[in-house]
C-alpha cells in the first residue's frame, strides 16, 4: 500500500474531528480514487514515497521507474497538482488530529493543576504549561480547512 491509501480524513463536517472509522476508510478510499482515476498505478506509487517523505530515488525504487521517470513526472502540472493536494490533506488532518488532542492534554494539565497530591512544583508548571498554551492559541492562524 502507498502512503496515500494511508491518509487519514477527517470528516468536515463535524468541526474536522474523525466521526467513525467506517467514515474515516470511506473519505480515505474516496480522496485515493480521485487521485487514482488520473494517475498510473506507478504515478501513485511513486506519489506515496514522495507524501512519506522519500528521495527522488526511493520513489523511483518504489515504483520500479528511472528517477528521470519521476523527474519528469514532477515537470507534468498535473502529478504536482495531485502531490500537492494531498500535501495540503495530509497537513490538514495532522493539524486537526492536534488540535483534537490538545483537549485532552489540557485536560491533564488542569487536573495536574488542582490536583493538591501533586508536588507544588510540578503544579505550577502545569499552570506555566497551560498560561503559555492559552496565549499561544491566540497568536496561531486558522490552518483550518481552506475554502
Amino acid at each position: 500500500m502507498t502512503a496515500l491509501h494511508n491518509l487519514p480524513r477527517l470528516n468536515p463536517g463535524i468541526g474536522g474531528l474523525p466521526t467513525s472509522r467506517t467514515s474515516q476508510r470511506q473519505t480515505r478510499q474516496d480522496l485515493s480514487a480521485r487521485v487514482r482515476s488520473e494517475l498510473s498505478p506507478r504515478q501513485m506509487l511513486a506519489m506515496g514515497a514522495l507524501l512519506a517523505g522519500g528521495t527522488l530515488a526511493h520513489a523511483a525504487s518504489s515504483s520500479g521507474v528511472s528517477q528521470r521517470t519521476v523527474a519528469r513526472w514532477l515537470d507534468q502540472p498535473a502529478f504536482v497538482q495531485k502531490l500537492q493536494a494531498a500535501t495540503d490533506q495530509l497537513i490538514d488532518d495532522v493539524v486537526a488530529r492536534v488540535r483534537f488532542r490538545a483537549l485532552r492534554a489540557a485536560d491533564t494539565l488542569t487536573s495536574l493543576h488542582q490536583d493538591p497530591n501533586v508536588r507544588p512544583c510540578d503544579r505550577i508548571a502545569a499552570a506555566r504549561t497551560l498560561l503559555d498554551f492559552a496565549f499561544r492559541t491566540r497568536e496561531v492562524p486558522d490552518v483550518g480547512p481552506k475554502p
